[in-house]
């Protein structure tokens, strides 16, 4: 049986290669996979050809966002059947250690997740996975929907952390993939203004589509005096920080209200300048998220009743053997490249 996969053999080059079928573990299933999204990670991981510990280890399979179907189930599964559609969480974290048992499985540090070296990704025909991590998809959802679980669980996870609730004011600094889904994730948590802000109109556009009620073009408006006008002078609750940019993490402080609170999503490598004074002295809340935690779930449960629109930011839909050329569009076309979906079958 032929197996497919996508490797990164060095930087900036994908070569589609045969390999074995997987057997699963005792506690595994083989997924057929039929969808898997291209996240930003994925896409520095094939920029620079580095991770954040260093150099990439060639050749290498990327991709964590994926659906598909049940093909094979190990010895001791139980709770999944051959044919079972299922939406796979990618980190397995190790249960013992103190985060793990605190609940905050998430910041495991022996977390062995999929497409981060040295664990390969699931750009491949077939991958076996934990069964606890794979997550049955309802009737009436596709697995296109159930690979972008993994992204919108991101956004998810941090309207939660948060504390959206009704009534709530957002602003979405990052109108890219991750900003939208945390858009989603705050509309669906009841949100009563979400605000998105980019400095490119149709990213905003499509922003306004998907539910923002207001959108800023922060390269052509003042956006703190936006901001302030379209809250009648109270300023936004809570402020994501979604693009992973100095830039917007230095534009957060001014447009959240004093007692707010500022939600760090967007990864920002390295050091930045900040004036802690415009937070500390309004007793602003300065939050960070990391991935998710028990929030597949619910992200399923959201996109089955429609309350979420997941396929709307989907923008690419590219077969298998044009994956080189996906990453290298989703690379040099951010403006208009929402998220790239990878077809499997």
């Amino acid at each position: 049986m032929e197996n497919r996969s996508a490797w990164l053999i060095e930087q900036g080059k994908l070569e589609i290669r045969n390999i074995a079928v997987p057997e699963p573990q005792d506690d595994e299933v083989v997924v057929r996979v039929e969808y898997v999204g291209v996240c930003g990670s994925d896409m520095h991981f094939y920029e620079t050809g580095c991770y954040s510990k260093g150099p990439i280890p060639f050749p290498h399979i990327l991709g964590h966002e994926c659906a598909g179907v049940v093909t094979k189930c190990g010895k001791k599964v139980d709770s999944l059947r051959v044919g079972d559609r299922v939406a796979l969480e990618p980190g397995a974290a190790c249960g013992q250690c103190e985060q793990c048992k605190s609940g905050k499985y998430n910041l495991c540090h022996h977390v062995q997740f999929k497409s981060v070296p040295p664990y390969h990704g699931v750009l491949c025909d077939y991958v076996a996975h934990k069964a606890s991590l794979c997550f049955p998809i309802p009737d009436g959802m596709s697995t296109m929907e159930g690979a972008l679980i993994e992204p919108f669980s991101i956004g998810l996870h941090a309207a939660k952390q948060a504390g959206v609730s009704f009534g709530k004011c957002a602003v979405i600094l990052g109108a890219g993939c991750i900003g939208m889904m945390t858009m989603l994730a705050c509309r669906a948590m009841g949100a009563t203004k979400i605000i998105a802000v980019d400095i490119f109109d149709s990213r905003l556009k499509r922003a306004k589509e998907l539910c923002a009620d207001e959108t800023i073009n922060s390269r052509t408006e003042d956006c703190a005096a936006r901001v302030h006008a379209l809250t009648g002078g109270l300023d936004a609750d809570i402020v994501f920080e979604t693009a992973g940019s100095p830039v917007t993490l230095k534009m957060a402080a001014p447009l959240c209200k004093s007692a707010g609170v500022i939600m760090m999503v967007g990864n920002i490598f390295g050091e930045v300048s900040f004036n802690f004074w415009e937070i500390a002295h309004r007793e602003i809340d300065l939050r960070g998220i990391y991935r998710y935690c028990n929030d597949y779930p619910t992200a399923i449960e959201l996109a089955a009743q429609k309350r979420v629109d997941l396929c709307g930011m989907v923008t690419d839909i590219c077969d298998f053997e044009d994956v080189d050329a996906a990453f290298r569009r989703a690379i040099q076309d951010k403006e208009h490249t929402l998220k790239s979906v990878i077809r499997l079958v």
